[in-house]
């Protein structure tokens, strides 16, 4: 598998390896199941290889991709490598130590909520507009429960902990006050709306219900504000439980959408660890974007901007990005929908899914049901329906979530 991939950088998440039975044409075939993730070729790489054969069977990628990401046209060509021993112990030496817990305390930040084309309502600003065009955009918020040790401020709390796992290296940005007064292009501007988006979001979750034994990511999450390779892409890594975002083009943490869209894959995988297959790629995207869109459509001025429209800032510059308004587009139980891809209408996957859950939301909220109400419904229906998902399921279960929670209201 090291050579099959043909590792040439240091690793940034451990290496994996675990022997089990794999579904290939010819029957079940005994496995090594080998993850590497190293920078170069970069990704998170799983890598199945014959047990008793040597041969390589297939090879994905394991993260949650914001963007579809190919394999790379060199594996299984012959090249150079790193000797894998030194390779691991530098990943332990990396990452061994533990963080020594202070007290916490509530900061401050500067940040955009949601996105600065929403908050000025301005459509013309680009990524390359001057600094001054994004003055009114900054909003104050608090950051709770911020981490202090020896008079040092860390972007580090009971729900989200921002930490540099991901190339490019970038420590995370500390300060001896606890404010964060930056601006975008700054690293502690991008840190701060990352910690404080997922925090907030995590909260509303409890907010809900969905707390301690019943919790949802309840947990504190580790965040690359500044990873993905610095590639114009984030994920989401199931296997470990983080979240990457990546400053190409836009950063995509300049965006509440991104942010929220890549916690969207932590919460559906916390509650259902099986997600996979049927039509859970275009579903798990499309509830990714849905969650973004709940909470912009809840800002002040999310309902006057670019309604059903997902990623409002971060696209448009270098991405076209996702509507929620693909009504047009038919769905066919016969077909499994991955994630990204392509259907009729120039739409993707994601967006079968998207659209029916945003469209029932803005009606509902415009029925004056509350958004607690219909998020609590949404989160609700995933509990307890394993693999091999298809809309049509879920749907399903969604209405009768709606039906069994609020049986005298409008909700289904």
């Amino acid at each position: 598998a090291w050579a099959y991939v043909g590792v040439q950088d240091e690793l940034f998440q451990a290496p994996e390896a675990e022997l089990r039975y794999t579904q290939t044409d010819h029957g079940l075939v005994l496995v090594y199941s080998v993850d590497l993730s190293p920078k170069a070729p970069y990704g998170a790489w799983r890598v199945d290889v014959d047990a008793s054969s040597g041969q390589i069977l297939s090879v994905k990628d394991l993260r949650v991709n914001e963007k579809a990401i190919p394999i790379p046209q060199s594996f299984g060509s012959p090249v150079k490598t790193i000797a894998r021993v030194p390779a691991f112990e530098k990943w332990q030496k990396k990452f061994k130590a533990d963080e020594v817990p202070g007290e916490t305390k509530n900061g401050n930040a500067a940040i955009f909520d949601p996105d600065p084309k929403t908050e000025m309502n301005n459509d013309s600003i680009t990524d390359k507009s001057p600094a001054s065009a994004f003055e009114s955009a900054y909003v104050q918020r608090v950051l709770p429960d911020l981490s202090l040790s020896n008079g040092i401020y860390k972007l580090s709390g009971p729900w989200v902990k921002i930490i540099d796992f991901d190339p490019p290296t970038a420590a995370p940005t500390t300060t001896k006050d606890g404010k964060w007064s930056f601006t975008r292009g700054q690293g502690g501007f991008t840190d701060a709306m990352t910690y404080f988006h997922v925090d907030q979001s995590q909260r509303y979750i409890q907010s809900l219900g969905f707390k301690d034994d019943s919790g949802i990511q309840y947990k504190s999450i580790e965040v690359d504000a500044d990873g993905a390779n610095g590639d114009d892409n984030s994920y989401f890594m199931p296997s470990t439980n983080r979240l990457a975002f990546g400053h190409g083009c836009v950063d995509d943490n300049e965006d509440s959408d991104v942010i929220l869209h890549e916690y969207g894959h932590a919460i559906h995988y916390s509650i259902n660890s099986s997600w996979s297959g049927g039509d859970s790629g275009a579903m798990g995207e499309g509830f990714g974007d849905y969650w973004a869109a709940s909470y912009s459509y809840s800002t002040p001025k999310g309902r006057t901007f670019q309604v059903d429209r997902v990623y409002n800032w971060d696209a448009g510059n270098c991405w076209a990005g996702r509507g929620m308004d693909a009504t047009s587009s038919m769905y066919n139980h016969s077909t499994s929908y991955s994630a990204h891809s392509s259907i009729s209408g120039g739409r993707q996957s994601d967006e079968l899914w998207s659209t029916p859950l945003f469209q029932a939301h803005k009606a509902l909220i415009a029925l004056d049901v509350p958004r607690e109400e219909i998020d609590t419904i949404v989160l609700e229906a995933q509990f307890g329906l394993g693999s091999m998902l298809k809309m049509r399921d879920m749907a399903q279960s969604i209405v009768d979530t709606a039906r069994r929670l609020y049986p005298e209201g409008p909700h289904a």
